[in-house]
């Protein structure tokens, strides 16, 4: 591409919504024949009888179109700054022919006000998005983000593996797939390392009771209910409609569009799934999409995955959540020091609360030791063994039980950037990234790595801890705090999670 010229942009596939007509789809799909769903015994060939009949009158109403996509997508785009940009290259095409030293200055003044009309246009935008959202955070830090130009979506060219660099695309989607799956393995890893070095089981750590709290547990048990109409058709209409589709291919616009029309279909299928314990494959898979983080891009540490999944799969989601987050919090099952993912427990109120148990100890000229302690990749780390014998220990039956170790089995990903597609790999480890139930489930299973006591204390916030000691002296503090951290690792060990030691120490 040659100075001045601007490249045609990239060609996609999308579905073509110019003509569609609400009206005209939503007749034909009630009268299509979904009363059939209720007679498949089968939660798989249900969801695949649903997903077939959804989208071939999806395909009918709104067909696929290739679309063109300019290169100019910046929200602070004008049609001013498009006429001068026009100018600018007109000018320049001039001048190229011509070579009349005349018609370069002409360019050259139409080019350095096309520069000043960027950068003010840019400043106007920016300044006007963040002074119109600084009354509401989620369009505030919205704004903020979108002032980054690295692109989001985008594969590096390269990166590196090993003594070699990896260019080709499917490769690289391939690399950064096995990337992130290995990350759940890093305990493994380690412990792997440890018993290679020092000649010792891999797991020295003392033998910690994971069920130490059954005791203490009420005889409460557990059952997934079956759901009914209302529920999910308030589910269906509660759906996120920026989120785009997931590998099943269903467009949440269009579900929420259809809602009162499919939410009897897909509570039966919901039920069934309940009945045998059983979910449909499609929605245990992940699309995953390379997030650059900062530093060098062609290091795979320095991009995070984000994880697509399917919208039906996280409406199934939030209706299970809903009845174990209520059974748990009625029967007081998770602890009052853990604060992630809990209505009513903000990270406000979980500094509060450490504040101000460190300022009454000193208040008492009592000495105070804290530790803060972060994991590593600690949703990626799960152990299924661990997670379902705590499901069960908190008063799950069986059948719920089953359940959930469906849900976590048999999960696949892919990562797909610029077009291209990985290969596609199981998960055998963690709880999923982006789902309704993945942080219910992850706080469940650290609820018991460190029970408080009376010589120190604790406080979570998902994966972030804070120990601290409050003693009448200094080295009582520090000692029962050494005491609470050496626990802390043993439990650690017992869960298979790994203390993230790579934490910057602060400067004295």
């Amino acid at each position: 591409m040659t100075k001045g010229q601007l490249s045609s942009g990239r060609v996609i596939k999308k579905r073509n919504f110019k003509n569609f007509n609400e009206q005209a789809f939503l007749y034909d799909l009630s009268h299509a024949d979904l009363e059939r769903i209720g007679l498949i015994p089968d939660p798989e060939l249900a969801f695949e009888y649903f997903s077939s009949l959804f989208n071939s009158l999806v395909d009918k109403h709104t067909p696929y179109k290739n679309f063109r996509i300019k290169n100019r997508s910046n929200p602070w785009f004008t049609a001013d700054l498009s006429e001068a940009l026009r100018s600018r290259d007109l000018a320049w095409t001039k001048a190229r022919f011509s070579n009349n030293p005349l018609d370069w200055l002409n360019f050259r003044k139409q080019r350095n006000k096309c520069i000043r009309l960027i950068r003010t246009a840019k400043s106007n935008y920016y300044l006007s998005s963040l002074s119109t959202s600084r009354d509401n955070a989620t369009r505030f830090w919205e704004a903020l983000k979108s002032l980054k130009s690295s692109s989001c979506a985008s594969l590096p060219a390269q990166i590196s593996s090993g003594n070699t660099y990896i260019t080709n695309k499917l490769d690289i989607c391939d690399a950064f797939n096995h990337h992130f799956i290995a990350a759940g393995h890093i305990f493994d890893n380690n412990a792997a390392a440890t018993d290679s070095t020092s000649g010792h089981e891999a797991a020295t750590a003392p033998n910690f009771p994971l069920h130490s709290r059954t005791a203490m547990l009420k005889s409460v048990s557990f059952s997934l209910r079956p759901v009914i109409h209302t529920e999910v058709l308030h589910a269906l209409n509660c759906l996120d409609l920026k989120k785009s589709k997931g590998e099943d291919g269903l467009d949440p616009f269009l579900l929420h569009m259809s809602a009162h029309l499919i939410a009897s279909p897909l509570a039966h299928i919901f039920n069934l799934s309940f009945s045998s314990s059983k979910i449909p494959t499609v929605w245990k898979a992940v699309q995953v999409t390379p997030l650059f983080k900062g530093g060098n891009p062609n290091i795979l540490d320095n991009c995070r995955p984000i994880s697509k999944l399917c919208c039906l799969a996280k409406v199934l989601e939030s209706l299970v959540n809903s009845q174990l987050r209520t059974f748990l919090e009625s029967n007081s099952i998770l602890q009052p020091q853990q604060s992630g993912f809990r209505p009513g427990h903000s990270t406000t109120i979980a500094t509060t609360l450490v504040v101000n148990n460190i300022i009454s100890g000193l208040d008492a000229h009592q000495h105070c030791a804290a530790l803060f302690i972060d994991l590593s990749k600690a949703f990626d780390t799960v152990d299924h063994n661990i997670l379902l014998n705590e499901l069960s220990s908190s008063g799950l039956d069986s059948l719920s039980v089953s359940w959930f170790s469906n849900y976590l089995s048999g999960r696949s990903q892919v990562v797909i950037a610029d077009g291209v597609r990985s290969k596609s790999l199981l998960l055998h480890k963690g709880v999923p990234q982006g789902s309704i139930l993945g942080p219910l489930l992850f706080s469940l299973y650290i609820n018991i790595i460190m029970l408080p006591s009376l010589a120190s204390n604790v406080h979570y916030y998902a994966d972030d801890t804070i120990l601290h000691s409050i003693a009448p002296t200094l080295n009582s503090a520090v000692m029962n705090l050494l005491a609470a951290f050496n626990h802390f690792q043993s439990s650690l060990i017992a869960h298979k999670l790994v203390l993230n030691s790579s934490m910057p120490l602060p400067e004295r």
